[in-house]
């Protein structure tokens, strides 16, 4: 009997030391559970950490530049005032080279206004070959007086012509000169006086010139107009 209870008390010690055993395998099973789950949670949360930053980041990127404060730095100032010199210059350089093609390339006149320009020289062409026509009439009307007075024929519009422009050199040659002023010798009434005032004119023009100028010299409408003085008839 007293060998079966000793047995019996080793069986009951052997089965408590393998319970106590089984539990503090559990129990350390549960502890390095709960280690592993207390690392898993430190690294989730550090990989949380890190995608937040990287979100932060990202969303700044993104985000529109600020705007920069009227206080700006001067180096900031004159990095930004050089493209504007650089762009004036260049503005300059292409209107200099816009004068340099208007120079070399000017532009064309209108066909409005060639014709008007043909219009205005065709008009003075024809008044120059009237005004021609009308002299070599003119002096060959005093020609005729002079050499053929049997197939002369007095015309007032020619005597008119010689008294306006005796005096003038181009449209009364100097050969001829001589021959208009017999002509006028014995003109009498409007004709005489028209003539002595014209003369004089021409003679107080001159004086007064001198007085201006001692240089003044003689010119070929003076010299003509004394002759005409000369050659006028004088009043009874």
């Amino acid at each position: 009997m007293a060998k079966n209870s000793s047995t019996n008390l080793t069986i009951q010690s052997d089965v408590k030391i393998e319970k106590t055993s089984k539990k503090n395998k559990k129990a350390k099973i549960i502890d390095e559970e709960k280690e592993i789950a207390q690392v898993e949670s430190k690294s989730m949360s550090k990989k949380v950490k890190r995608k937040s930053k990287s979100n932060d980041d990202i969303i700044a990127d993104t985000s529109p530049p600020k705007k920069l404060k009227k206080g700006k730095s001067k180096k900031n100032s004159a990095e930004e005032e050089t493209p504007k010199e650089e762009e004036e210059e260049d503005n300059e350089n292409e209107q200099f080279d816009d004068t340099n093609d208007d120079v070399k390339k000017p532009k064309p006149p209108s066909k409005r206004l060639l014709k008007k320009q043909r219009f205005e020289q065709q008009e003075l062409d024809k008044k120059e070959a009237s005004r021609l026509d009308t002299m070599s009439k003119a002096l060959e009307y005093v020609s005729i007086w002079k050499h053929s007075k049997n197939t002369w024929k007095f015309e007032k519009l020619k005597q008119i012509w010689l008294m306006e422009n005796l005096l003038d050199e181009n449209s009364v040659p100097k050969t001829l000169f001589p021959t208009v002023l017999e002509y006028f010798e014995g003109c009498k009434g409007m004709a005489r006086e028209t003539l002595l005032k014209k003369a004089m004119s021409v003679i107080k023009k001159h004086e007064k010139n001198v007085e201006e100028s001692e240089d003044a010299e003689e010119t070929v409408e003076y010299i003509r107009a004394r002759e005409l003085l000369q050659a006028l008839p004088t009043e009874t």
